[in-house]
Order: structure tokens, then C-alpha cells, then sequence
């Protein structure tokens, strides 16, 4: 319930707090291309698997405060951690990730960032061996949050395409494999292009 909370207050956070100029303006896109490092809890997490994922963003072009709506997808194979047991598989997410990048800093050549994401996940796990067959496959929603930094290195003078390198911690939870939950904690690091 909390992450729920938490991803609903930084999605009004990117609506009521930009300018009106820039509210919800798809001034910018992002593409990502990224690795995520899965670990969480004992017993109810993914615990040492790798995602690997495609991440696109719409954004505001200018200001301080810059709302932005995110979409990804993601493959997560390794090992998962099931009550006692700790079993191999697969998951595949797909996301939308509605928040806010605050870049502090107007430079020429380096913008710096932070950022404060919201995030929705439908999530499909096929994880195995499990005691009760039935949960060896399962779908579900996940709520929760994303923070990271990262800067842009833009390409020529005044230009508008830049190359992004970008770290996160996600963190958001839901119902998968029988476990009410259940974790998917991250870190990431992607590079991407600004365009």
C-alpha cells in the first residue's frame, strides 16, 4: 500500500508542479538501453538475477523541473527467493514510469540530473521448482518508486541530442508466485540518446 501511495504522490507531484508552459510537453524523447541487478528480501524477492531493458521517455526540454512519462520493458532471468526455496526462472515487466528529472545545473556540454519516478508494472513469472504447481506461473501488478541520477553530454554546441548515462534504484512490489510482496528491488545503469 505504500508504494502504491508513494507512486501516486510523485505522479501529481509531475502534474501539479510544472509551469504551464512545460506541463506535460513532449519537448524531448529518451531511449535507453540498460542491465538491472535484481536483489530483495529472503523469501519473497527475486535475488540475484539480471534484467536487461528498453526504456523511453517524453519529457520536458527546458527548465529546472522537467515532468516526464517513461515506458519500459524488461527480461529478468536468474534466481528468485520462494519462502525457504530458492528457484530459478524468468520474469517479463512492462512499465510506465510517470515522475519528475530535476536538473539543477545549466551547463553547455554536461546536465547533471536527478529523479523522482512513479512506477506501474504488469509483470508475467514463470518460476519453477515451486510446491504448489500452480504458482509456478503467474501474472500481476506491481506499485512502487524509482530514484537515480545521471547526466547528459550534449553532442555539439546549443544542440538538442545528447548522450544520457543514467543510475537508478527501483523498488516496487506486488503479488507474484503466490507471494503477497513480492519484491522487485534494483539497480541499474543504462546509456541512452536524448534527441
Amino acid at each position: 500500500m505504500r508504494d502504491m501511495m508513494t507512486a501516486l504522490l510523485v505522479l501529481l507531484m509531475g502534474i501539479i508542479f510544472p509551469t504551464a508552459d512545460t506541463a506535460l510537453a513532449a519537448d524531448m524523447a529518451v531511449g535507453e538501453l540498460g542491465v538491472r541487478y535484481h536483489a530483495g528480501t529472503a523469501g519473497k524477492s527475486f535475488s540475484g538475477a539480471t534484467g536487461y531493458f528498453l526504456y523511453f521517455q517524453s519529457q520536458a526540454g527546458k527548465g529546472v523541473l522537467r515532468p516526464n512519462v517513461g515506458a519500459a520493458i524488461e527480461l529478468i532471468s536468474g534466481n528468485a527467493s520462494i519462502g525457504s526455496a530458492t528457484v530459478g526462472g524468468t520474469a517479463y515487466s512492462g512499465g510506465i514510469y510517470p515522475g519528475l528529472d530535476i536538473f539543477p545545473f545549466r551547463t553547455e556540454k554536461f546536465q547533471p540530473f536527478v529523479e523522482v519516478h512513479g512506477v506501474i508494472t504488469w509483470n508475467y513469472a514463470s518460476l519453477s521448482p515451486l510446491t504448489v504447481v500452480s504458482d509456478q506461473t503467474s501474472l500481476g501488478l506491481a506499485f512502487g518508486f524509482q530514484v537515480g541520477g545521471g547526466t547528459d553530454i550534449r553532442l555539439g554546441r546549443g544542440g538538442e541530442r545528447a548522450i544520457r548515462i543514467h543510475t537508478s534504484y527501483s523498488n516496487y512490489t506486488g503479488k507474484i508466485a503466490g507471494q503477497a510482496g513480492f519484491q522487485y528491488n534494483a539497480f541499474a545503469l543504462s546509456l541512452g540518446l536524448v534527441f
